[in-house]
Protein backbone atom coordinates (compact mmCIF):
# COMPACT_ATOMS: atom_id res chain seq x y z
CA UNK A 1 0.00 0.00 0.00
CA UNK A 2 1.19 3.50 -0.83
CA UNK A 3 1.33 5.47 2.43
CA UNK A 4 0.61 8.67 0.51
CA UNK A 5 -2.81 7.31 -0.36
CA UNK A 6 -5.18 8.97 2.10
CA UNK A 7 -7.98 6.40 1.81
CA UNK A 8 -9.30 5.02 5.08
CA UNK A 9 -7.54 1.93 6.39
CA UNK A 10 -9.44 -1.13 7.54
CA UNK A 11 -7.04 -1.67 10.45
CA UNK A 12 -4.16 0.14 12.10
CA UNK A 13 -1.97 -1.68 14.61
CA UNK A 14 -0.26 0.26 17.39
CA UNK A 15 2.93 -1.48 18.46
CA UNK A 16 4.82 -4.35 16.81
CA UNK A 17 5.56 -6.99 19.40
CA UNK A 18 4.85 -10.70 18.91
CA UNK A 19 1.11 -10.29 19.47
CA UNK A 20 0.49 -7.60 16.86
CA UNK A 21 2.97 -9.34 14.57
CA UNK A 22 0.70 -12.40 14.82
CA UNK A 23 -2.34 -10.36 13.75
CA UNK A 24 -0.38 -8.75 10.91
CA UNK A 25 0.78 -12.16 9.64
CA UNK A 26 -2.74 -13.61 9.81
CA UNK A 27 -4.25 -10.56 8.07
CA UNK A 28 -1.63 -10.56 5.32
CA UNK A 29 -3.50 -13.01 3.01
CA UNK A 30 -6.56 -10.73 3.13
CA UNK A 31 -5.36 -8.35 0.47
CA UNK A 32 -8.75 -6.66 0.32
CA UNK A 33 -8.07 -5.18 3.75
CA UNK A 34 -5.98 -2.03 3.93
CA UNK A 35 -3.65 -2.41 6.90
CA UNK A 36 -0.71 -0.73 8.62
CA UNK A 37 1.13 -1.70 11.83
CA UNK A 38 3.43 0.90 13.36
CA UNK A 39 6.08 1.04 16.08
CA UNK A 40 8.56 3.70 17.18
CA UNK A 41 11.40 1.16 17.41
CA UNK A 42 13.87 1.04 14.49
CA UNK A 43 13.36 -2.72 14.06
CA UNK A 44 11.79 -5.72 15.76
CA UNK A 45 12.99 -6.33 19.31
CA UNK A 46 11.60 -8.85 21.79
CA UNK A 47 12.88 -8.50 25.35
CA UNK A 48 16.33 -7.87 23.89
CA UNK A 49 17.69 -6.96 27.32
CA UNK A 50 17.04 -10.55 28.40
CA UNK A 51 18.10 -12.54 25.33
CA UNK A 52 20.66 -14.70 27.10
CA UNK A 53 22.32 -17.46 25.08
CA UNK A 54 20.86 -20.18 27.29
CA UNK A 55 17.32 -18.75 27.71
CA UNK A 56 14.57 -20.87 26.22
CA UNK A 57 10.85 -20.58 25.61
CA UNK A 58 8.56 -21.88 28.32
CA UNK A 59 6.21 -23.20 25.61
CA UNK A 60 6.45 -25.40 22.54
CA UNK A 61 7.84 -23.87 19.33
CA UNK A 62 4.53 -24.87 17.74
CA UNK A 63 2.98 -21.96 19.64
CA UNK A 64 4.35 -19.48 17.15
CA UNK A 65 2.71 -16.51 15.46
CA UNK A 66 0.36 -18.46 13.21
CA UNK A 67 0.48 -22.26 13.37
CA UNK A 68 -2.34 -22.85 15.85
CA UNK A 69 -4.65 -20.72 13.71
CA UNK A 70 -3.28 -21.59 10.26
CA UNK A 71 -0.83 -24.53 10.03
CA UNK A 72 -0.34 -23.77 6.31
CA UNK A 73 0.83 -20.19 6.83
CA UNK A 74 4.13 -19.15 5.22
CA UNK A 75 4.94 -17.28 8.45
CA UNK A 76 5.27 -20.28 10.78
CA UNK A 77 8.40 -21.09 12.77
CA UNK A 78 8.82 -24.26 10.68
CA UNK A 79 8.66 -22.13 7.51
CA UNK A 80 11.36 -19.88 9.00
CA UNK A 81 13.60 -22.88 9.71
CA UNK A 82 13.11 -24.15 6.17
CA UNK A 83 13.68 -20.72 4.60
CA UNK A 84 16.93 -20.26 6.51
CA UNK A 85 18.11 -23.78 5.55
CA UNK A 86 18.33 -25.09 9.11
CA UNK A 87 15.26 -27.32 9.39
CA UNK A 88 17.12 -30.66 9.49
CA UNK A 89 19.73 -29.25 11.86
CA UNK A 90 17.02 -28.02 14.24
CA UNK A 91 15.33 -31.43 14.22
CA UNK A 92 18.54 -33.35 14.88
CA UNK A 93 19.67 -30.94 17.60
CA UNK A 94 16.62 -32.17 19.51
CA UNK A 95 16.34 -29.12 21.75
CA UNK A 96 13.92 -29.60 24.67
CA UNK A 97 12.67 -26.05 23.95
CA UNK A 98 13.56 -23.52 21.27
CA UNK A 99 15.82 -20.69 22.42
CA UNK A 100 14.40 -17.21 22.84
CA UNK A 101 17.27 -15.90 20.73
CA UNK A 102 16.19 -18.09 17.80
CA UNK A 103 12.55 -17.14 18.25
CA UNK A 104 13.59 -13.51 18.16
CA UNK A 105 15.31 -14.23 14.82
CA UNK A 106 12.06 -15.80 13.64
CA UNK A 107 10.00 -12.78 14.71
CA UNK A 108 12.43 -10.43 12.93
CA UNK A 109 12.19 -12.55 9.77
CA UNK A 110 8.39 -12.29 9.78
CA UNK A 111 8.48 -8.55 10.47
CA UNK A 112 10.81 -8.05 7.51
CA UNK A 113 8.49 -10.11 5.27
CA UNK A 114 5.27 -8.17 5.83
CA UNK A 115 4.57 -5.04 3.75
CA UNK A 116 2.16 -3.69 6.39
CA UNK A 117 4.93 -3.16 8.96
CA UNK A 118 6.21 0.38 9.66
CA UNK A 119 9.10 0.83 12.09
CA UNK A 120 10.48 4.23 13.10
CA UNK A 121 6.88 5.43 13.26
CA UNK A 122 5.70 6.74 16.61
CA UNK A 123 1.95 6.83 17.15
CA UNK A 124 1.35 10.16 18.89
CA UNK A 125 -2.43 10.42 19.18
CA UNK A 126 -5.66 8.65 18.26
CA UNK A 127 -8.85 10.66 18.07
CA UNK A 128 -12.35 10.48 16.63
CA UNK A 129 -12.66 12.41 13.38
CA UNK A 130 -16.20 12.18 12.06
CA UNK A 131 -16.80 8.64 10.83
CA UNK A 132 -13.17 7.50 11.17
CA UNK A 133 -10.41 7.30 13.74
CA UNK A 134 -7.55 9.71 13.08
CA UNK A 135 -4.06 8.36 13.79
CA UNK A 136 -1.37 10.99 14.18
CA UNK A 137 2.16 9.62 13.82
CA UNK A 138 5.68 10.95 13.50
CA UNK A 139 5.43 10.18 9.76
CA UNK A 140 2.04 11.68 9.01
CA UNK A 141 -1.64 10.98 9.56
CA UNK A 142 -3.83 7.98 8.83
CA UNK A 143 -7.55 7.32 8.94
CA UNK A 144 -8.82 3.91 10.01
CA UNK A 145 -11.95 2.03 11.06
CA UNK A 146 -10.21 -0.29 13.51
CA UNK A 147 -7.23 -0.11 15.85
CA UNK A 148 -5.40 -3.09 17.33
CA UNK A 149 -3.54 -2.11 20.50
CA UNK A 150 -0.37 -4.16 20.93
CA UNK A 151 1.77 -1.79 22.96
CA UNK A 152 2.82 -4.41 25.48
CA UNK A 153 3.64 -4.00 29.14
CA UNK A 154 5.94 -1.60 30.96
CA UNK A 155 8.42 -2.60 33.69
CA UNK A 156 7.02 -2.37 37.20
CA UNK A 157 9.35 -0.45 39.54
CA UNK A 158 8.71 -0.54 43.32
CA UNK A 159 8.08 2.97 44.62
CA UNK A 160 10.99 2.78 47.06
CA UNK A 161 13.44 2.12 44.19
CA UNK A 162 12.30 4.71 41.65
CA UNK A 163 14.53 7.55 42.85
CA UNK A 164 17.63 5.33 42.71
CA UNK A 165 17.28 4.05 39.13
CA UNK A 166 20.60 4.16 37.31
CA UNK A 167 23.62 2.00 36.43
CA UNK A 168 23.45 0.05 39.71
CA UNK A 169 19.69 -0.06 40.26
CA UNK A 170 17.67 -1.13 37.25
CA UNK A 171 14.86 -3.35 36.00
CA UNK A 172 15.96 -6.73 34.69
CA UNK A 173 14.55 -5.95 31.23
CA UNK A 174 17.59 -3.68 30.75
CA UNK A 175 20.17 -6.19 32.01
CA UNK A 176 22.09 -6.73 28.77
CA UNK A 177 21.88 -3.06 27.85
CA UNK A 178 23.54 -2.00 31.13
CA UNK A 179 26.76 -3.90 30.44
CA UNK A 180 26.69 -4.66 34.13
CA UNK A 181 29.89 -6.03 35.71
CA UNK A 182 29.02 -8.06 38.84
CA UNK A 183 32.58 -8.85 39.92
CA UNK A 184 33.24 -8.07 43.56
CA UNK A 185 29.86 -6.41 44.12
CA UNK A 186 27.20 -7.12 46.72
CA UNK A 187 24.08 -7.66 44.64
CA UNK A 188 20.42 -8.11 45.50
CA UNK A 189 18.05 -9.65 42.95
CA UNK A 190 14.41 -8.85 43.75
CA UNK A 191 11.74 -11.24 42.49
CA UNK A 192 10.87 -14.92 42.46
CA UNK A 193 9.82 -15.68 38.89
CA UNK A 194 11.49 -16.90 35.70
CA UNK A 195 13.33 -13.63 35.03
CA UNK A 196 14.93 -13.53 38.46
CA UNK A 197 16.07 -17.14 38.08
CA UNK A 198 17.64 -16.35 34.72
CA UNK A 199 19.45 -13.34 36.19
CA UNK A 200 20.75 -15.42 39.12
CA UNK A 201 21.94 -18.01 36.60
CA UNK A 202 23.85 -15.36 34.65
CA UNK A 203 25.46 -13.96 37.79
CA UNK A 204 26.75 -17.42 38.77
CA UNK A 205 27.80 -18.44 35.25
CA UNK A 206 31.50 -17.55 35.55
CA UNK A 207 33.13 -18.64 38.81
CA UNK A 208 35.92 -16.09 38.26
CA UNK A 209 33.59 -13.13 37.70
CA UNK A 210 31.02 -13.59 40.42
CA UNK A 211 29.61 -11.06 42.86
CA UNK A 212 31.19 -10.86 46.31
CA UNK A 213 27.70 -11.42 47.72
CA UNK A 214 24.51 -12.46 45.93
CA UNK A 215 21.10 -12.19 47.62
CA UNK A 216 17.93 -13.59 46.00
CA UNK A 217 14.88 -11.93 47.60
CA UNK A 218 11.40 -13.25 46.85
CA UNK A 219 7.99 -12.78 48.45
CA UNK A 220 7.13 -16.36 47.50
CA UNK A 221 7.54 -19.06 50.12
CA UNK A 222 10.11 -20.84 47.94
CA UNK A 223 11.52 -20.70 44.41
CA UNK A 224 8.51 -22.38 42.92
CA UNK A 225 8.27 -24.28 39.63
CA UNK A 226 6.06 -23.61 36.67
CA UNK A 227 3.24 -26.12 36.64
CA UNK A 228 3.61 -27.76 33.22
CA UNK A 229 1.49 -30.83 33.87
CA UNK A 230 -0.91 -31.92 31.14
CA UNK A 231 -4.18 -31.08 32.88
CA UNK A 232 -2.88 -27.68 34.00
CA UNK A 233 -1.86 -26.92 30.42
CA UNK A 234 -5.54 -27.12 29.52
CA UNK A 235 -5.78 -23.60 31.02
CA UNK A 236 -3.73 -22.48 28.00
CA UNK A 237 -6.26 -23.55 25.39
CA UNK A 238 -8.91 -21.62 23.45
CA UNK A 239 -11.62 -23.78 25.01
CA UNK A 240 -10.64 -22.71 28.51
CA UNK A 241 -10.23 -19.03 27.54
CA UNK A 242 -13.78 -19.06 26.17
CA UNK A 243 -15.09 -20.86 29.26
CA UNK A 244 -13.26 -18.47 31.60
CA UNK A 245 -14.89 -15.51 29.84
CA UNK A 246 -18.36 -16.73 30.83
CA UNK A 247 -17.60 -16.90 34.56
CA UNK A 248 -18.63 -14.23 37.08
CA UNK A 249 -15.95 -11.60 37.73
CA UNK A 250 -15.45 -12.71 41.33
CA UNK A 251 -14.88 -16.32 40.26
CA UNK A 252 -12.41 -15.22 37.55
CA UNK A 253 -10.39 -13.28 40.15
CA UNK A 254 -10.29 -16.30 42.44
CA UNK A 255 -9.11 -18.60 39.66
CA UNK A 256 -6.40 -16.20 38.50
CA UNK A 257 -4.94 -16.25 41.99
CA UNK A 258 -5.29 -20.00 42.33
CA UNK A 259 -3.64 -20.67 38.94
CA UNK A 260 -0.82 -18.16 39.37
CA UNK A 261 2.07 -20.64 39.19
CA UNK A 262 0.70 -22.18 36.02
CA UNK A 263 1.86 -19.05 34.21
CA UNK A 264 4.40 -17.44 36.52
CA UNK A 265 6.56 -20.20 37.97
CA UNK A 266 10.18 -20.99 37.13
CA UNK A 267 10.99 -23.63 34.53
CA UNK A 268 11.83 -26.87 36.38
CA UNK A 269 14.90 -27.39 34.18
CA UNK A 270 16.25 -23.97 35.17
CA UNK A 271 15.61 -24.64 38.87
CA UNK A 272 17.56 -27.89 38.64
CA UNK A 273 20.36 -26.13 36.77
CA UNK A 274 20.56 -23.45 39.49
CA UNK A 275 20.62 -26.03 42.28
CA UNK A 276 23.43 -27.93 40.54
CA UNK A 277 25.39 -24.73 39.93
CA UNK A 278 25.17 -23.75 43.59
CA UNK A 279 26.45 -27.22 44.51
CA UNK A 280 29.37 -26.92 42.08
CA UNK A 281 30.34 -23.46 43.27
CA UNK A 282 30.18 -24.42 46.95
CA UNK A 283 31.82 -27.83 46.88
CA UNK A 284 33.95 -27.85 43.72
CA UNK A 285 35.03 -24.21 43.55
CA UNK A 286 35.17 -23.56 47.28
CA UNK A 287 32.77 -20.61 47.25
CA UNK A 288 30.78 -20.78 50.45
CA UNK A 289 27.14 -19.96 49.94
CA UNK A 290 27.40 -18.48 46.44
CA UNK A 291 23.82 -17.24 46.75
CA UNK A 292 21.96 -16.18 49.88
CA UNK A 293 18.40 -17.40 49.41
CA UNK A 294 15.73 -15.19 51.00
CA UNK A 295 12.25 -16.52 50.17
CA UNK A 296 9.26 -15.23 52.09
CA UNK A 297 10.84 -11.77 52.07
CA UNK A 298 9.42 -8.48 50.78
CA UNK A 299 11.34 -5.34 49.85
CA UNK A 300 9.71 -2.52 51.82
CA UNK A 301 12.25 0.31 51.71
CA UNK A 302 15.50 1.54 50.21
CA UNK A 303 17.94 4.31 51.08
CA UNK A 304 21.52 5.38 50.43
CA UNK A 305 24.25 3.81 52.53
CA UNK A 306 26.58 5.90 54.71
CA UNK A 307 29.21 5.96 51.93
CA UNK A 308 26.60 7.35 49.47
CA UNK A 309 27.59 4.62 47.01
CA UNK A 310 25.83 1.61 48.49
CA UNK A 311 22.13 0.98 49.18
CA UNK A 312 20.49 -0.17 52.38
CA UNK A 313 17.43 -2.33 51.74
CA UNK A 314 14.70 -2.78 54.32
CA UNK A 315 12.94 -6.11 54.00
CA UNK A 316 9.99 -7.66 55.77
CA UNK A 317 10.61 -11.33 56.46
CA UNK A 318 7.73 -13.70 57.09
CA UNK A 319 9.80 -16.86 57.32
CA UNK A 320 11.20 -18.35 60.54
CA UNK A 321 14.19 -19.42 58.45
CA UNK A 322 15.63 -15.89 58.56
CA UNK A 323 13.85 -14.49 61.61
CA UNK A 324 10.57 -12.68 61.32
CA UNK A 325 10.28 -8.90 61.16
CA UNK A 326 12.22 -6.07 59.51
CA UNK A 327 15.74 -6.74 58.29
CA UNK A 328 18.45 -4.47 56.85
CA UNK A 329 20.72 -5.47 53.97
CA UNK A 330 23.48 -3.33 52.47
CA UNK A 331 24.35 -3.90 48.82
CA UNK A 332 26.15 -2.23 45.92
CA UNK A 333 23.56 -3.01 43.24
CA UNK A 334 19.89 -3.97 42.95
CA UNK A 335 18.38 -5.80 39.98
CA UNK A 336 14.59 -5.53 39.92
CA UNK A 337 12.90 -8.64 38.53
CA UNK A 338 9.59 -7.19 39.64
CA UNK A 339 7.49 -7.91 36.58
CA UNK A 340 5.53 -5.77 34.17
CA UNK A 341 2.23 -3.92 34.21
CA UNK A 342 -0.23 -2.63 31.64
CA UNK A 343 -0.72 1.10 31.31
CA UNK A 344 -3.04 2.95 28.97
CA UNK A 345 -1.04 3.96 25.85
CA UNK A 346 -0.39 7.70 25.85
CA UNK A 347 -1.68 7.95 22.28
CA UNK A 348 -5.17 7.03 23.56
CA UNK A 349 -5.38 10.08 25.82
CA UNK A 350 -7.80 11.95 23.51
CA UNK A 351 -10.28 9.04 23.82
CA UNK A 352 -9.46 7.73 27.30
CA UNK A 353 -12.70 8.99 28.84
CA UNK A 354 -14.75 7.23 26.15
CA UNK A 355 -13.25 3.77 26.61
CA UNK A 356 -14.85 1.66 29.33
CA UNK A 357 -12.23 0.92 32.03
CA UNK A 358 -14.08 -0.22 35.12
CA UNK A 359 -11.66 -0.71 38.06
CA UNK A 360 -8.86 0.40 35.74
CA UNK A 361 -9.31 -2.54 33.34
CA UNK A 362 -10.77 -2.62 29.85
CA UNK A 363 -14.22 -4.07 29.24
CA UNK A 364 -13.24 -6.69 26.67
CA UNK A 365 -15.62 -8.59 24.40
CA UNK A 366 -15.09 -12.27 23.43
CA UNK A 367 -13.34 -11.21 20.18
CA UNK A 368 -10.95 -8.91 22.14
CA UNK A 369 -12.68 -5.75 20.98
CA UNK A 370 -13.33 -3.04 23.57
CA UNK A 371 -16.47 -1.48 24.89
CA UNK A 372 -16.50 2.25 24.18
CA UNK A 373 -19.08 4.95 23.54
CA UNK A 374 -18.04 5.75 19.97
CA UNK A 375 -19.67 4.69 16.69
CA UNK A 376 -20.28 0.94 16.44
CA UNK A 377 -18.44 0.61 13.11
CA UNK A 378 -15.22 1.95 14.69
CA UNK A 379 -13.52 -0.63 16.86
CA UNK A 380 -10.56 -1.05 19.18
CA UNK A 381 -8.97 -4.44 19.89
CA UNK A 382 -6.55 -5.10 22.72
CA UNK A 383 -3.78 -7.63 23.27
CA UNK A 384 -2.06 -8.55 26.55
CA UNK A 385 -4.59 -6.57 28.58
CA UNK A 386 -7.43 -9.08 28.95
CA UNK A 387 -6.16 -11.51 31.57
CA UNK A 388 -9.11 -10.57 33.77
CA UNK A 389 -11.60 -11.65 31.09
CA UNK A 390 -9.82 -14.44 29.18
CA UNK A 391 -7.62 -16.08 31.83
CA UNK A 392 -3.97 -16.70 32.66
CA UNK A 393 -3.14 -17.73 29.09
CA UNK A 394 -3.95 -14.29 27.68
CA UNK A 395 -0.46 -12.76 28.18
CA UNK A 396 1.18 -16.03 27.09
CA UNK A 397 2.45 -17.14 23.68
CA UNK A 398 0.21 -20.22 24.01
CA UNK A 399 -2.94 -18.51 22.70
CA UNK A 400 -1.22 -15.86 20.58
CA UNK A 401 -2.21 -17.35 17.22
CA UNK A 402 -5.74 -18.19 18.37
CA UNK A 403 -6.32 -14.65 19.63
CA UNK A 404 -4.78 -13.26 16.42
CA UNK A 405 -7.20 -15.44 14.47
CA UNK A 406 -10.16 -14.24 16.55
CA UNK A 407 -9.20 -10.63 15.84
CA UNK A 408 -8.61 -11.35 12.15
CA UNK A 409 -12.01 -13.05 11.83
CA UNK A 410 -13.71 -10.14 13.58
CA UNK A 411 -12.02 -7.56 11.36
CA UNK A 412 -12.83 -9.53 8.21
CA UNK A 413 -16.42 -10.06 9.32
CA UNK A 414 -16.25 -13.74 8.42
CA UNK A 415 -14.58 -16.99 9.44
CA UNK A 416 -11.16 -16.78 7.80
CA UNK A 417 -9.61 -19.09 10.39
CA UNK A 418 -11.51 -22.12 11.70
CA UNK A 419 -10.47 -21.81 15.35
CA UNK A 420 -13.73 -22.29 17.24
CA UNK A 421 -14.78 -25.34 19.25
CA UNK A 422 -11.26 -26.71 19.74
CA UNK A 423 -11.14 -30.06 21.54
CA UNK A 424 -10.46 -30.17 25.28
CA UNK A 425 -10.18 -33.03 27.73
CA UNK A 426 -12.60 -31.07 29.92
CA UNK A 427 -16.21 -30.36 28.98
CA UNK A 428 -15.81 -26.59 29.06
CA UNK A 429 -18.10 -26.24 26.05
CA UNK A 430 -21.13 -27.65 27.83
CA UNK A 431 -22.49 -24.14 28.35
CA UNK A 432 -19.80 -21.82 26.97
CA UNK A 433 -21.14 -21.19 23.44
CA UNK A 434 -24.64 -20.38 24.62
CA UNK A 435 -23.36 -18.17 27.43
CA UNK A 436 -21.04 -16.16 25.09
CA UNK A 437 -23.91 -15.63 22.66
CA UNK A 438 -26.00 -14.37 25.57
CA UNK A 439 -23.21 -11.98 26.67
CA UNK A 440 -22.65 -10.65 23.15
CA UNK A 441 -26.33 -9.84 22.68
CA UNK A 442 -26.91 -8.46 26.17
Amino acid sequence: MNDKDTSTLDVFGVGIGPFNLSVAALLHPLQELRQVFADSKPDFRWHDGLLFDDSTLQVSHMKDLVTLADPTSPFSFIAFLAKTKRLYRFIYADFPRASRREFNQYFRWVSESLPSIRFDTKVEAISLDGETLKIETSRGEYRTRRVVLGTGLTPFIPACAEVFLGPNVFHASNYLHMRFDPRGKRIAVIGGGQTSAEIISQLMLDADAMPHELHWISRRSNYLPLDESAFTNEFFTPAYCEHFYTLPAQERSRLLEEQYLAGNGISPALLLSLYRRMYELEFLHGRKRPCNLLPGTTLTGMERGADRESYVLTTQTMSNLHGQGLQKLEVDAVILCTGWEYSLPACLSPLASRIDRGAGMFAVRPDFSLEWDGPDHLQFYVQNAARHTHGIAEPNLSVMAWRGGKIANSIAGRTVYDIDHMSSVFDWHAHTAARIAEIEHA
